[in-house]
């Protein structure tokens, strides 16, 4: 078995001397000379092929596994509030399932305005609403695709509430459907997505695994868009490169397109069942022949057609829409043309049929938007309308079709009003297999007003190994968790400290330390596949700067070490100055375990050059497997954990004994020549200061550029256990300038 070697090692660059500043506090010192040891450590891991061949399944094994249903009751399309738990039964199949949890999301009474950051602890991902607009490139003209794109921006920047996501996405029959941009609550980038609709030549795409980032922040800026936007006949260019639309092609090459859609569509609804919550496609398109459902002597050319779903059990939708099986089936058919356009075509039917099935499955609603009338000059379709084959795929899913731009805006308004009441029921079937397969729900109203309606999901995909499901599964559901609320079952600290860096950016380390033992418990086989991602949110919901991480962790050659002491890594984001919320998501690919931690981060302007202090830190307190970011992300620049000329490594944790002396090292920058004066105190949640902890010392020592630190000496004399903050305060006599500083701390012991 090949191994690679990862290690961290320590880089910087020490400071030339280390001149200290005296400091008034309780009791006036002398500065000391703060000295830490470097620890360097490794981590093995197995290379990528190892790791192939040492793959294993899970089996029919069985889990804990909770599943939220989102229900909407309305009457006379109005929603239905005050209702209860009591007013709600759910069966798993016949079998009657207990309401483990239950919980009310009306977004009319959450608050629109406020940072998003702090609005999406309000409603869970698996209330919110999300809305994918996909846009046909096949069975549209190219010039009202384009137009089509007013409809859309319209709807994202003045009707969605800021809770909801929303995604953007194409279908072409030369790409198949096409992720875009997956459900983010980011307004720009889902502006730029749109203004593009992923042209390679109009933007430069950032790669992101999740699909949360479409492009650099900077091209998602609105007035940088504005120079950077295309034209309309650049786009239009882009889209016809991508194939003959299909709206005008002769009946045959129609039927060979519509086959290939719906097969290719319901491999994107059973994707879709993977996000937790209410999704709605926004599906702009001009429709197929809809002679192809209903054909041209059995019922009029208005009349839709009515096809009832199937069970996807006996549905072959994992075959492939380009084999040699779809190229026979289409043969046949073909051969029996005549038949067809007299009574339709059963190919056809079928394959919408399983369609539409997927997206009642994966609790995925279709909205059409007929674009036909949106063309430059109006006019009439010179081939048969396609606006009742966007009626069957909307109606079977329990949507709307929206015939002109001003009906789609107002529409929507209604559908908006429609789902802003969503009870949030949770279930917990017993000895639920992890095989994948399909579990139906029924939803049963009791008490409650004459002529209501139910909408709910209509079932449930038992989790499969992850390792198995299909990357663009994998990582939406993945982007779903790393937008969700903070938990998990692997504990897990973070830390996220600015520092003064290049270009208006900071340079922020991140430091993740996890429970080892935790991370590869129920792993099978000898190599835990771990993943590790970070985002950093602005309060609008835009993602400033990310990373991802794959350890393919070796266990029998570090399993036991790592038990012991845990994983520690090291990463960093490049930030402006703001506020932020700083998202990392760990899991353990095998095992299906993981946590999401959220942690709030300001990072300041340092070009000001005004006094900062940041979080207070206790240095490694015990033994840790490092691992340092990919070498791809590496930067160049100066170790930045430094008293002095001495490195030390950082904690995520900040914990103080009962009693004894600790020390504590605070960061700092741009402090005020001079004495100064400062002050730190032990405080409970209720805000009372903790008269047992005693500051005893605290001295400033000189770092390179401005970056000097703060190292105060605490004294715990028989203090509680339990969570508490440290406060640190430090003021300039001179002018009354102050510097403020605090971080969350336990008292153990």
């Amino acid at each position: 078995m090949a191994y690679l070697l990862l290690a961290f090692v320590l880089k910087y660059h020490p400071a030339r001397g280390a001149p200290s500043t005296p400091i008034r506090a309780r009791e006036e010192a002398n500065v000391k000379k703060a000295a830490v040891s470097v620890l360097t450590a490794a981590l093995l891991v197995v290379s990528q092929q190892a790791y192939s061949a040492a793959k294993k399944g899970f089996g029919e094994t069985t889990s804990v596994v909770v599943v939220e249903v989102p229900v909407t009751v309305l009457v006379d399309g109005k929603p239905v509030r005050g209702l209860t738990k009591e007013n709600f039964e759910v069966l798993d199949g016949r079998t009657e399932q207990p309401i483990v949890g239950f919980d009310v999301v009306d977004l009319t009474a959450t608050p629109t305005t406020g940072s998003r950051a702090a609005q999406r602890t309000l409603v869970p991902t698996a209330g919110r609403r999300h809305f994918l607009f996909l846009f046909d490139l096949s069975f549209a003209e190219p010039s009202s695709i384009v137009r089509a794109r007013a409809a859309a921006r319209d709807v994202l920047a003045n009707q969605l509430h800021p809770q909801d996501l929303a995604a953007v996405a194409t279908y072409s029959l030369k790409q198949g459907p096409r992720l875009i941009l997956g459900f983010t609550p980011d307004r720009s980038q889902l502006l730029l997505a749109l203004d593009t609709l992923g042209s390679p030549q109009l933007v430069s795409r950032v790669v992101d695994p999740l699909g949360l980032v479409f492009a650099s922040p900077a091209a998602a800026n609105p007035n940088a868009r504005q120079g950077r936007q295309a034209t309309d006949e650049a786009l239009q260019e882009t889209i016809s490169s991508l194939g003959t639309s299909a709206v005008n092609s002769a009946r045959q090459e129609q039927q060979f397109a519509v086959t290939n859609m719906t097969r290719q569509m319901a491999d994107l609804a059973k994707m879709l069942g993977s996000v937790e919550g209410r999704k709605y496609v926004v599906l702009l398109s001009e429709g197929f022949d809809e002679t192809l459902l209903v054909g041209t002597g059995t019922r009029s050319a208005g009349q839709p057609p009515e096809i009832d779903s199937v069970d996807a059990e006996a549905s072959s939708l994992g075959e492939s829409s380009s084999g040699s099986a779809l190229d026979n089936q289409l043969s046949g058919n073909l051969s029996n043309v005549s038949s067809d356009a007299i009574y339709g075509s059963g190919a056809v039917q079928n394959d919408l049929s399983k369609m539409i099935t997927e997206f009642q499955r994966g609790n995925s609603v279709i909205h059409a938007i007929d674009i036909g009338g949106l063309r430059a000059g109006g006019g009439v379709r010179p081939k048969a309308s396609g606006q009742n084959s966007l009626v069957t795929m909307a109606k079977d899913t329990g949507g709307q079709v929206y015939t002109n731009f001003n009906d789609a805006s107002s529409a929507m308004g209604e559908l908006l009003e429609a789902t802003s009441v969503t009870y949030l029921i949770a279930i917990q079937p017993n000895d639920l297999k992890r095989d994948g397969k399909y579990h139906r729900l029924k939803v049963k109203l009791k008490n409650v007003p004459r002529g209501a309606d139910v909408s709910h999901r209509q079932g449930f995909y038992a989790p499969a190994p992850l390792d198995q499901q299909s990357s663009l599964e994998r990582n939406l559901r993945t982007a779903s968790q790393v937008l969700d609320q903070e938990g998990g079952s692997i504990s897990t600290w973070v830390l996220a400290a600015p520092f003064a860096g290049k270009d208006g950016n900071a340079y922020v380390p991140l430091v993740v330390e996890i429970d080892g033992a935790k991370l590869i418990e129920g792993t099978v086989g000898d190599v835990a596949p771990v993943e590790l991602y970070a985002y950093a949110l602005d309060p609008q919901g835009a993602v400033l700067d990310f990373f991802t991480h794959t350890l393919n962790i070796d266990i029998k050659a570090g399993g036991a070490q790592l038990r012991q002491s845990g994983l520690k890594y090291f990463g960093h984001l490049d930030l402006p100055p703001g506020d932020y919320e700083v998202r990392v998501f760990v899991r353990n690919l095998k095992s299906s375990q993981s946590t999401l931690k959220v942690l709030p981060l300001a990072v300041p302007d340092f070009g000001k050059r005004q006094a900062f202090l940041s979080q207070p830190l206790a240095t490694q307190g015990q033994q840790w497997v490092m691992v340092r970011e990919e070498a791809s992300r590496q930067k160049d620049v100066p170790y930045p954990f430094m008293r002095g000329e001495a490195p030390y490594i950082p904690s995520a944790r900040l914990r103080l004994a009962r009693s004894g002396e600790a020390e504590v090292t605070v960061p700092a920058h741009f402090l005020w020549g001079g004495e100064i004066e400062a002050d730190a105190r032990l405080v409970t949640t209720d805000g009372r200061v903790v008269d047992e902890a005693e500051l005893i010392d605290i001295q400033q020592v000189k770092g390179p550029g401005g970056a000097d630190c703060l190292v105060l000496k605490i004294k715990t004399n028989g203090v509680a256990s339990g969570g508490y903050r440290l406060e640190v305060e430090v003021s300039d006599p001179a002018s009354g300038q102050q510097a403020l500083s605090s971080a969350e701390v336990e008292v153990v012991g």
